[in-house]
């Protein structure tokens, strides 16, 4: 199922005051009772005169008005056009019932009023604009497409100027973006199709866009990460493709387009919006040279009502074609009704002749039970017959123990040596996660250090320039005041003083100056210190997360596959199990699944018991070789793998004084298990009946290691350690050697009976242990944090301290410059001292900052070495570590791979073994697999006729089988006549009323059903259709009011006409604003740069009432002079700056920075000519 859009913020507008509410309420309610009155031109001239920005034009005696008063042709073809949109009717019902009557649009005057005193309560910037932490473009990369071999532009979160040359890829960046995430070709006006984006001589082309993906609203952000980056690759013959990858880790997520439709949905970003993506041709359209019908489209397109129109729209259609159908069900219930009641009146027939029915089923009773008696005489034989052979078989029994012996010996040497490899697997896994991130540290410290000294190089160079900058001016002040000192008297010594004193100030402001920073590099420690804290503390948070996650998909796991068992096993088990009993060949059919055959009895140990069974629970047990090789063969014919095969043909193993003392519960003890041969492989395999069972770690520790009980080979406890609940531990003793080595907890599903519920019980218990060690760890990554921000507070004080300083110097140097100014007056107005001193000022300045620099990074380097050095022996010393541990892993596998060739040679020593045992049971076998038949054949009988005939019932003793059937055949035609009668038998007749009642019922119940929903869905469409009226309403007078105030920017008077029912939008603009009695004309009366800046005033009202997180125009100010230029780019930041959260991408081929008013928030991104950059390239 697609994910939900994420919630956007909505800005909240001031409430309307209580006199403009009643105003409102009063409209209304008059605007019911009041008469049309005719209209009046003083009355107009009033209205106008009151309130020059007023519009009426949604009143159509407004016509009257513009043939009055406007002259100009382009107007009167306006109006026209307006008269015939307002003279065609609706076309559908849907459309009368959307708009009607326009009652919704009678109170423009008062909208625009409400509007009016929304947009003057806004505030005109209250803090600084924030960047959207997910839902916005971070970077866009383009290989091979148009004319570019590779484009790649960093956005910034909030306002992007993208500024060059033309053939520089200004628009290629933001047709690469509406291609990228899912556009059409055409609709960039571009190219017809994707192969046309291809650059000329290459056969393929990539575009990629980076979304950023984080905070609360982020896409699913545990699979794609902090960012979200979408692919697109097409070639010349028209072939294209998607791919989603992860921001952090690259990897490809999903190639299907449904999912890049799902993102861009989620985040509401609107490629296909026009107003959202204006490329240069649209943007130059809709800026210059579209129509009055053209720009209400692209209203109606950019703030979605369109959209919206049409959806609605479709569920109407929807509801006509339910209630069209609804009609017709009329005539199919009837219908039903009338076969309900004709299969009643046949089934009461039916049920009138009971007496022949009732003595026909007694002949078929006595038929059924005949067949059970004929069944246990042929039983008695066969037990006969194997009586007397079982004698003959027990002579062989003892020659199997032997080899028994050899492979027990076997197996606990290879178990001693996989505890062994999984301990140092452990170590190996340890050391190698260790000298990964010591690996990392020296890399990341050795980038550092050669950064370092790039720096230090050149703030040397630059301290010395510096130095023999200073000591050059210092000569040259020396003499200059030594030629003035003669002519000068007191008051120049006293200046001179005043002087002195105001430089010994400014030398104490800098010692002060130097303290404060050498306290800087301590105070960044313990911020480091504080912050790798809280890193190290957030690991073991993510793993008690994925941990928490782990459990709850067990418990998921637990509930699904309570109905389906076989949802735990290997894949294709369903279709093995149908193969085994359709197979004719077996000498005795496998048993299995193992794990079916065996119930849990304490829910706690079943994901270590199911780990330490390994693959067993889903194998099969066989009796001869020869149903092992059927086995195998079944299994490699559907792929399944993973299952292992167990022969097993000796007796019942005799567990008598083998097993550990009562008091100690063992594998065996807690296990429930069906067959004897499941538990005798179970105890050959896994030693299951000496495997010893202690929650507690230090009461095993004790009982393995201080009083091993006898006839105990291991014991398992649960892990000790927070981190690893639900794992374990197992405890093995060889003489005076004690190993501890981890069982991992089992992930997949139970594959043994079980109490579902306890299991669910249990790992629900588990997962509240998990979440009170998160929240413990929580409580710890909170204290840390705290630290961390008192460290980072010291250390902002100490930067506030270091600026209260430099403001000193600053006050200080202006002081010294006027000092010095007026000793220059006593000469006569001589400039050259005051200049070579405020030179010499500025060198010492340049020398102390390049000084302070040369030394912080002097020592920086130091440390910076002195770690590179101690970091770099601890990368040697754990790759030796690796080397040991992996030579220990190699001949630890080397002995596993030795006892597994010795193990294979013992076991078919034991097969040879069974091979010769089995010459002398295979007719024991066959003996009681022929017994078995029979009593299986007597049970069958039976149960089925317990099942069809409950109770036996007494046969006369010259009764046979045979007579019986030939009394049944004369009843059953009998029978066979009434049913020919009636048209079926009693079960078919009764059947068939049970259905036509049935159907008749669900008949009904569906069509009201249907008619519920139908009444609901009217309702919700009616409640959606009123909702949209209120948008159309508002969303157009908060534009017209936008508009009105976004002209005052240059001085401008005019309006918006929007004419929902005309479906046109024009604009009316007055450039004079002393003309205050003229009314504003048309936009194509206006020149080009008023014409522009009037369509940007009209952009920015629409993009007020729009919700997606990015906006984009390409070439807005092509037609525009400098000074409407300025004023539009500066109204397009301040219009983005309001716009909280917000990316705005705005293409031009001019300059930004002497015509905008720029801040941090402003990112300008310069692009050059793709062949400037070959020749630079070449160069």
């Amino acid at each position: 199922m697609p994910p939900s859009k994420r919630p956007h913020v909505v800005e909240d507008d001031d409430d309307i005051d209580d006199a403009l509410r009643t105003e409102y309420q009063n409209s209304q309610i008059a605007s019911s009772r009041k008469r049309p009155r005719v209209y009046d031109q003083s009355d107009e001239d009033e209205d106008e005169a009151a309130d020059p920005g007023h519009d009426d034009l949604a009143n159509p005696n407004h016509l009257d008005k513009i043939d009055e008063n406007d002259d100009d042709d382009d107007d009167n073809s306006f109006e026209n056009e307006l008269r015939e949109r307002v003279n065609t009717p609706p076309r559908t019902q849907y459309e009368i019932m959307r708009d009607a009557d326009w009652q919704h649009l009678q109170h423009e005057e008062l909208d625009d009023r409400v509007a009016t005193q929304k947009v003057l309560s806004r505030p005109v910037r209250t803090g600084t604009n924030s960047a959207a932490d997910n839902g916005i473009i971070e970077s866009v990369t383009c290989v091979h497409f148009m004319c570019h071999e590779r484009l790649h532009v960093e956005l910034g979160p909030l306002i992007n100027f993208v500024v060059g040359e033309n053939g520089s890829g200004k628009s290629a960046v933001l047709t690469a973006i509406t291609l990228c995430l899912g556009a059409k070709a055409s609709s960039t006006n571009r190219g017809g199709s994707l192969k046309s984006f291809v650059k000329e001589g290459k056969d393929q082309s990539i575009i990629q866009v980076k979304l950023k993906n984080r905070g609360d609203g982020a896409y699913q952000h545990e699979i794609y990460g902090d960012s979200i980056i979408v692919e697109r690759h097409f070639n010349k013959t028209g072939t294209s493709g998607f791919k989603l990858k992860s921001g952090s880790s690259g990897r490809i997520i999903s190639s299907k387009r449904q999912a890049i439709d799902e993102i861009v949905e989620y985040f509401c970003l609107q490629v296909d919006n026009p107003l959202n993506v204006l490329s240069q041709d649209n943007a130059r359209q809709f800026l210059n040279s579209a129509s009055p019908a053209l720009k209400y489209k692209y209203f109606v397109q950019g703030v979605q009502l369109e959209s919206l129109d049409h959806d609605y729209k479709l569920i109407e259609e929807i509801l006509e074609s339910t209630e069209a159908k609804l009609k017709s069900y009329d005539g199919n219930l009837e219908r039903l009704k009338h076969e309900a009641e004709e299969a009643h009146r046949l089934a009461k027939i039916v049920r009138e002749n009971d007496q022949l029915r009732a003595k026909m089923q007694l002949l078929r009773t006595q038929l059924i039970w005949a067949q059970v008696v004929r069944a246990e005489n042929d039983a008695a034989e066969a037990q006969a017959n194997v009586d007397r052979q079982r004698t003959i078989v027990a002579k062989q029994e003892t020659r199997l123990h032997a080899t028994r012996t050899a492979i027990d010996e076997i197996m606990n040497k290879q178990l001693e040596f996989k505890e062994m490899l999984g301990q140092a697997t452990n170590e190996y896994t340890c050391l190698e996660q260790e000298a990964s991130g010591v690996e990392q540290a020296y890399q990341d410290i050795k980038n550092d250090v050669l950064q370092l000294h790039q720096e230090e190089r050149i703030a040397r160079e630059r301290f010395q320039d510096a130095k023999a900058e200073i000591a050059t001016l210092a000569v040259k002040v020396k003499a200059e005041e030594e030629r003035l000192d003669a002519a000068s008297g007191d008051a120049r010594a006293k200046k001179q003083q005043e002087l002195d004193q105001a430089k010994k100030t400014l030398e104490d402001n800098r010692q002060k100056n130097d303290e404060l920073r050498s306290l800087m590099p301590g105070l960044q420690q313990q911020l480091e210190e504080a912050s790798t804290a809280v890193r190290n503390i957030q690991k073991p948070i993510r793993d008690k997360q994925i941990q928490i996650s782990d459990v709850e998909a067990e418990i998921s796991q637990l509930r699904r596959s309570d109905n389906n068992y076989l949802d735990a096993l290997p894949p294709n088990m369903a279709k093995l199990l149908d193969l085994i009993k359709q197979e004719r060949g077996w000498t005795s059919p496998p048993i299995g699944p193992i794990g079916r055959l065996m119930a849990l009895k304490k829910p706690k140990w079943s994901t270590i018991i199911e780990k330490f069974l390994g693959a067993t629970p889903q194998g099969f047990i066989v009796k001869t070789k020869k149903d092992m090789d059927i086995l195998q063969r079944l299994q490699q014919m559907v792929n399944v793998r993973n299952s292992p095969i167990i022969k097993i043909s000796m007796p019942t193993l005799d567990l008598e004084g083998k097993e550990p003392p009562a008091q100690f519960d063992t594998i065996l003890r807690v296990l429930d298990i069906d067959e004897p041969i499941v538990r005798d492989a179970l105890i050959i395999n896994h030693s299951i009946e000496q495997t010893l069972l202690i929650p507690r770690r230090a009461e095993a520790e004790s009982v393995m290691f201080q009083s091993k009980p006898q006839n105990a080979a291991a014991c398992i406890c649960f892990h000790d350690h927070p981190g690893k609940r639900g794992s374990g531990l197992m405890l093995t003793t060889r003489g005076s050697n004690l190993s501890t080595s981890p069982i991992d907890r089992f992930n997949g599903g139970s594959r043994m009976r079980a109490d579902t519920e306890a299991q669910i019980a249990h790992r629900q218990a588990h997962c509240r242990d998990l979440r009170n060690d998160l929240q413990e760890l929580n409580g710890q990554l909170s204290i840390a944090r705290q630290t961390q921000s008192q460290c980072q507070n010291e250390i902002e004080k100490n930067k506030a301290r270091l600026e209260q300083i430099k403001n000193d110097d600053r006050h200080l140097r202006d002081h010294i410059t006027d000092v010095e100014a007026e000793l220059d007056a006593f000469e006569g107005g001589d400039n050259r001292l005051r200049a070579l001193k405020e030179a010499l000022a500025e060198a010492e300045q340049r020398e102390h900052h390049n000084g302070t620099q040369f030394g912080e990074l002097s020592v920086r380097k130091r440390e910076e070495n002195a770690k590179l050095q101690t970091i770099k022996g601890e990368v040697r010393e754990q790759r030796e570590k690796l080397d040991l541990a992996r030579n220990r892993i190699n001949e630890i596998k080397a002995s596993i791979s030795r006892y597994e060739d010795s193990l294979r040679l013992a076991q078919s020593d034991k097969v040879a073994a069974e091979e010769n045992f089995h010459v002398a049971q295979e007719l024991l076998e066959e003996l009681l697999e022929r017994l078995k038949e029979e009593q299986n054949q007597v049970i069958s009988i039976e149960a089925s006729a317990q099942q069809t005939c409950p109770g036996r019932v007494a046969i006369d003793p010259g009764d046979t089988y045979e007579s019986l059937s030939v009394k049944y055949r004369t009843l059953l035609e009998q029978v066979q006549t009434l049913q020919q009668r009636l048209g079926g038998s009693a079960e078919e007749i009764c059947e068939r009323e049970a259905q036509a009642l049935d159907a008749w019922n669900k008949a009904k119940a569906s069509i009201a059903e249907l008619e519920a929903m139908q009444t609901l869905m009217r309702t919700s469409l009616t409640d959606r259709i009123e909702r949209w009226r209120y948008f159309q309403r508002h969303l157009s007078a908060r534009t017209r009011v936008n508009f009105q105030y976004l002209l005052t920017e240059r001085g401008f008077r005019g309006k918006m006409v929007i004419d929902h029912r005309a479906k046109v939008l024009a604009l009316q603009v007055e450039p004079d604003e002393h003309r205050r009695n003229a009314k504003g004309r048309a936009t194509n009366t206006l020149s080009g740069g008023e014409k522009s800046f009037s369509s940007v005033c009209m952009l920015l009202s629409i993009w007020e009432a729009m919700g997606s997180s990015i906006r984009c125009l390409d070439e807005f100010d092509v037609f525009m002079d400098n000074i409407n230029r300025a004023i539009s780019t500066n109204m397009l930041i301040t219009a983005a700056r309001r716009s909280v959260s917000r990316q705005y991408i705005l293409i031009t081929p001019n300059a930004i920075e002497g015509r905008a008013e720029l801040d941090k928030d402003v990112k300008i991104i310069r692009l050059t000519d793709p062949r400037q950059r070959q020749i630079t390239d070449m160069i």
